[in-house]
C-alpha cells in the first residue's frame, strides 16, 4: 500500500506559520510510517511547470495543501492538474470557507477539506456538495524553545496580529455597489455576535423574504467578505482600546499597529512583526496572551492552544468547542464579545493576583499538552484523511 503522503505549499499564511505546522505534521507522520515529499511552488514562479509535471501519473496515500490554490491549476488539454495525481486532494483552509469559494467551488475528482472550526465543516457540507469528505482538525500547538518562568516574564499583555483599520474597510463599504446590503450584514453580526456568518445571512433572508438557491448563497456569502473583515477590525480596535482606556499596557507585534488611531496610546507598545519561531518565543515571555478569535464560533485558534502550551495564560473570546474543552478560570479565561467592558477588570485581577494566574497557565499547560499537541491531531484523525 502507498505510504507517501505528498504535501504542497502553494502560498505562504501569516508569519509563514504553514512551514511550521508543516514540519509538525511531517514529523508525526513519519512516526506512524508514512513518508512525506513537499513541493513549495509559487504560481509566479518560471520553473513552475517543471516541478508540478512530476508528480502527473504518480500515486499518494494524500495529497495536503494549506489554503490552496493548486486547484485552479489547467493542464493544456483543459483537465484540472490536481485530477492527474492519483490521490485524494486535501485543502487544509485556516479562515471560513467564504474566502476560498473561487476554489472550493471548483470540481475536482476527489477534493476534500479539513477545516478548524466544526461550522465551517458544517457550511461547506451544506454547500458544497462535490468536497467528497469534511474533516474537522484544529491546528495543534507548538512550544517554544525557552520557557520563561511565569514570575519572571517582561511582558504582562500580548497580542500578536495585524492590524487593519476598520475606518478604511468601512469607507470600502461605503463605496461598493453592495453597500446596503454589506451594512445589513455588518449590523446582523454586530447584533448577533455568537452567530456564524452564514447564519447572520440566513437571518438576513428570512427578514427580507428573498429566495437563495445553495449556488447564489455561497457566492453571496463570499462577496460579503469585506463585511466580515471589516466586523473583525471593529471588534479587534474595540477590545485593545478598551484595555488602554484602563490603562493596561498592552504588547501588540504585527505589522501596521502605529496607524492605529486610539486614545491612551502610551500604553501600547508597538513592536513589528516577527517570524513564526520568534512569536512563540515571545509568548514564552509573556504572562498573558490576549486572542481574539477571527469569528471562529465552534472551534479555535493555533494561538490559543499555543499561549497555554508555553504557559502564558490565554484570555480569549469564547466559542462552542472552547467551552467543551476548557474551564473558564481554570485553565483558560474567557471573555464575551458582548460583554467588552468586563475585560480589563478580567486582565487587572490576573496581573494583581499572580499565583492565581500562574495556577491558571500550569493547568493550561497540563492540559493542551495532553491533548492538543499535533501528535493528538495527527492521530486522532490520520484515520479519516487516509
Amino acid at each position: 500500500m502507498e505510504r507517501t503522503i505528498l504535501i504542497f505549499i502553494s502560498r505562504i499564511l501569516c508569519y509563514e506559520s504553514n512551514h511550521f505546522f508543516i514540519a509538525e505534521m511531517s514529523k508525526e507522520l513519519k512516526k506512524l510510517g508514512y513518508e512525506i515529499e513537499i513541493c513549495e511552488i509559487e504560481m509566479e514562479e518560471s520553473d513552475i511547470e517543471e516541478k508540478l509535471e512530476q508528480y502527473i501519473g504518480k500515486k499518494f496515500r494524500a495529497i495536503i495543501d494549506f489554503n490552496s490554490r493548486l486547484q485552479r491549476l489547467e493542464l493544456d488539454s483543459g483537465e484540472r492538474y490536481l485530477d492527474q495525481i492519483d490521490a485524494p486532494f486535501y485543502n487544509y483552509i485556516v479562515d471560513h470557507p467564504l474566502y476560498h469559494h473561487p476554489v472550493i467551488n471548483i470540481k475536482l475528482k476527489n477534493s476534500n477539506i479539513i477545516a478548524i472550526d466544526r461550522a465551517h465543516c458544517e457550511y461547506v457540507k451544506e454547500y458544497y456538495p462535490d468536497i467528497k469528505k469534511v474533516i474537522f482538525m484544529p491546528l495543534g500547538a507548538m512550544k517554544a524553545m525557552n520557557i520563561i518562568p511565569y514570575e519572571e516574564r517582561r511582558i504582562d499583555v500580548l497580542f500578536s496580529g495585524t492590524y487593519s483599520s476598520a475606518a478604511k474597510l468601512l469607507e470600502e463599504i461605503n463605496f461598493s455597489d453592495l453597500k446596503e446590503e454589506l451594512c445589513l450584514f455588518v449590523d446582523e453580526l454586530k447584533a448577533n455576535t455568537n452567530v456564524t456568518q452564514e447564519q447572520a445571512l440566513r437571518n438576513i433572508l428570512d427578514r427580507t423574504g428573498e429566495q437563495l438557491s445553495k449556488r447564489e448563497f455561497r457566492e453571496r456569502l463570499n462577496a460579503y467578505y469585506v463585511a466580515d473583515k471589516y466586523v473583525r477590525a471593529y471588534y479587534r480596535e474595540k477590545i485593545i482600546q478598551e484595555l488602554l482606556n484602563h490603562q493596561i499596557n498592552v504588547t501588540v507585534y504585527g505589522y501596521g499597529w502605529e496607524n492605529f488611531k486610539c486614545n491612551n496610546k502610551e500604553y501600547l507598545h508597538i513592536n513589528q512583526l516577527v517570524s513564526f519561531p520568534v512569536s512563540l518565543e515571545i509568548i514564552a515571555a509573556s504572562k498573558i496572551v490576549l486572542n481574539i478569535m477571527p469569528w471562529f464560533k465552534d472551534g479555535i485558534h493555533d494561538r490559543v492552544l499555543s499561549a497555554i502550551v508555553n504557559k502564558a495564560v490565554c484570555v480569549t473570546e469564547t466559542s462552542r468547542y472552547v467551552e467543551e474543552n476548557f474551564a473558564d478560570n481554570e485553565n483558560i479565561v474567557l471573555y464575551s464579545l458582548d460583554h467588552i467592558e468586563q475585560l480589563p477588570d478580567k486582565i487587572q485581577a490576573l496581573l494583581d493576583k499572580e499565583e492565581k494566574a500562574k495556577s491558571i497557565s500550569e493547568c493550561g499547560y497540563d492540559l493542551v499538552n495532553a491533548k492538543h499537541m499535533w501528535k493528538n491531531r495527527i492521530e486522532e484523525n490520520i484515520d479519516k484523511i487516509i
